[in-house]
């Protein structure tokens, strides 16, 4: 059997130019579910996921495990699944969908724009 080994990165691609960078803020949504039955023999879906904004540490993949870890603020570390889609090798009944992932934009990134184009009208109008 091969030699797995933990990789780590420091950045995620999560679109085609879209790259997450240590202390980036993102949202993230959807995620693994949990399909079982109750005690009256009805089938239950019950959702795993991490949902929210989280600010992103690496990027981590063991085989065809990948993960992101992150933190949210006032919860700790969370680990938000962005592998492909399959059920749990080690869970029955457990469905790993990954995480959608998108950038959150604070005001900072709002107000640099706008201070560059304040800037960009100034030389334009020498």
């Amino acid at each position: 059997m091969a030699k797995r080994d933990l990789l780590e990165f420091d950045r995620y691609r999560y679109g085609k130019r879209s790259y997450l960078y240590p202390g980036d803020r993102f949202r993230a949504s959807g995620g693994p579910h949990f399909i079982g039955t109750d005690d009256n023999g009805k089938r239950v879906c019950i959702p795993m996921n991490e949902a929210g904004v989280f600010v992103f540490q690496r990027y981590c993949e063991y085989g065809a495990s990948k993960w992101i870890e992150a933190y949210r603020k006032g919860h700790g570390i969370a680990i938000i699944y962005v592998g492909r889609p399959r059920k749990s090798p080690n869970v029955d009944g457990l469905r790993l969908r990954p995480h959608t992932i998108r950038l959150v934009t604070g005001r900072r990134r709002k107000k640099r724009a706008k201070e560059t184009r304040e800037v960009q009208k100034v030389l334009f109008e020498r």
